[in-house]
């Protein structure tokens, strides 16, 4: 049976012997409390830790934590160089001399290769490349996942290529392949993640367009020269709404190619937007990504007989 005293030994014995001459005289009475303390101090006299000192040189070893401590430096100002060149590796086609130009350009190129080898742009896409919606490298439809992969790919891009290259350039003693290889697969995964965020974020913003939805602007390119005709909810509503009364989706339309005409769709202040080609002819329409939609007549004829004249003359008259 456990000595009342019991829970005050503990505390006195994790206090490391406090001062309690109450509780002293007890334990040198007390067999059991007594008991207790020669095993505690056994314990304790086990578990001491010997002494040893440093048997090297100090000042080497004071000299190797500068050098690691300078490397890391090397390393954060190299990286952070790095990052600032993607961010505007952009820009490399207005930069004239060559050698800059090539230093500077390596991010963007590295992001545009991965981009090229797992982004397949449609015919329509391609056919119709000139059009000034379309001017990008990247994802056409979307602004949101064009910016992920031509800038902050591009940055990620350019902290890993001039880390490394802080590594490779540093002291082999202190910063070793096995170092070089977890740095790069950090970043490699940063690199995956963007790279996957832009493609997700693209895919998600063509399904929605895809099913035609809320357009906010309706683009149709002059049969010549002059301006584009542009509808929009507020200033044509009586086209929308015959645009979206008889819109049916029809996978069994027959194409014909020669009577197609390029139109945009925009949404979200032309921070998303579609090339479509529409027959007018035939009423159809078919989307970037080979979505076919039946159209009404009524509105295959306001496209077929737009009026420029209005469009024309505001355009003169900003002139």
């Amino acid at each position: 049976m456990n000595c009342k005293y019991h829970d005050r030994v503990l505390s006195y014995l994790n206090s490391h012997g406090s001062d309690d001459p109450e509780l002293e005289a007890h334990i040198a009475g007390c067999p059991q409390c007594s008991a207790m303390v020669d095993e505690y101090l056994d314990a304790e006299q086990r578990m001491k830790i010997p002494k040893t000192g440093y048997q090297g040189n100090p000042d080497a070893l004071k000299q190797q934590v500068r050098k690691f401590d300078k490397g890391i430096s090397r390393i954060v100002i190299f990286t952070i160089i790095g990052l600032i060149l993607g961010w505007f590796s952009y820009n490399y086609r207005t930069i004239g001399f060559w050698p800059l130009k090539a230093v500077i350009a390596v991010p963007y190129k590295l992001t545009f290769w991965i981009h090229t080898l797992l982004h397949h742009h449609s015919d329509i896409e391609i056919q119709y490349w000139g059009m000034s919606f379309l001017k990008t490298d990247f994802f056409s439809e979307s602004v949101f996942a064009t910016l992920i992969a031509e800038r902050i790919v591009a940055v990620l891009f350019g902290g890993a290529i001039y880390g490394a290259l802080a590594y490779c350039t540093g002291d082999k003693r202190i910063f070793t392949l096995q170092r070089l290889v977890k740095f790069l697969a950090c970043w490699a995964v940063l690199i995956a993640l963007s790279i996957g965020l832009s493609f997700g974020i693209n895919v998600y913003q063509i399904n929605q367009m895809e099913t035609l939805k809320n357009v906010e602007e309706i683009w149709i390119p002059p049969e010549k020269e002059g301006f584009s005709t542009v509808w929009t909810p507020a200033k044509d509503s009586d086209i929308y709404n015959i645009f979206y009364s008889d819109l049916v989706q029809d996978d069994s339309i027959m194409r014909n190619h020669n009577e197609e005409i390029p139109v945009i769709f925009t949404w979200r202040h032309q921070k998303e937007t579609m090339l479509v080609l529409i027959n007018c002819e035939k009423q159809y329409l078919i989307t970037s990504q080979g979505t076919l939609w039946r159209i009404s007549h009524e509105f295959a004829q306001s496209i077929a007989d737009r009026d420029y004249s209005n469009v024309m003359e505001k355009g003169e008259n900003d002139q």
